[in-house]
């Protein structure tokens, strides 16, 4: 009598389907970034971050002994990542170009506090962004990778490097020069 109530419940319960229990996929856990007092830290890490690259940039190729750097043009001056953290700080680290920043929180600006952020991340941040410079890194994960900025952040801007030999670049130079009669 037991062995066919077992038989039965058991027959029951898969043929209900309520043995089958599949465990739900856990979501994955948000970073939350460091905003910061002003709420802007992340978008002014990206700012710095992309300012830094395309300086980076220029500033490489005057280091001495670049093949750039011709013998009897005479000294370069400072270092590239000298120059590059000096040029951060006077273009980006500026009330008039901070209040410019995107604000995709909608917060209210107090341009001293977003100085004093920008000088902040520049001062704990600046050596690990040339670092990363000259390692080649991804510039638009930087501000992710040192958790200025969290999972819903957003990339505010274009951190693909230039390429001057693109196709279409060289297409749009050939129509223009149809239109010119070069060709």
């Amino acid at each position: 009598m037991r062995l066919s109530i077992m038989l039965v419940g058991l027959w029951f319960v898969n043929f209900t389907g309520l043995g089958t229990h599949v465990a739900a996929k856990k979501p994955k856990a948000k970073r939350k970034g460091d905003e910061g007092r002003s709420g802007q830290r992340c978008v002014i890490c990206q700012r710095l971050a992309h300012e830094a690259m395309l300086v980076w940039n220029v500033a490489k190729t005057t280091k001495p002994g670049s093949p750039y750097n011709y013998i009897g043009a005479g000294s370069q001056g400072q270092a590239a990542e000298e120059k590059v953290l000096e040029t951060l700080k006077r273009k980006i680290c500026n009330k008039n170009l901070l209040a410019a920043l995107p604000n995709p929180n909608g917060y209210a600006l107090h341009h001293p506090t977003l100085q004093y952020e920008c000088e902040d991340i520049l001062e704990t941040n600046g050596e690990g962004m040339v670092d990363a410079l000259t390692l080649n890194e991804d510039m638009g994960k930087y501000c992710f990778d040192i958790d200025i900025c969290g999972s819903n952040d957003k990339i505010h801007y274009d951190f693909v490097p230039e390429d001057f030999d693109d196709e279409e670049d060289t297409s749009v130079k050939k129509k223009k020069n149809k239109k010119n009669g070069d060709l």
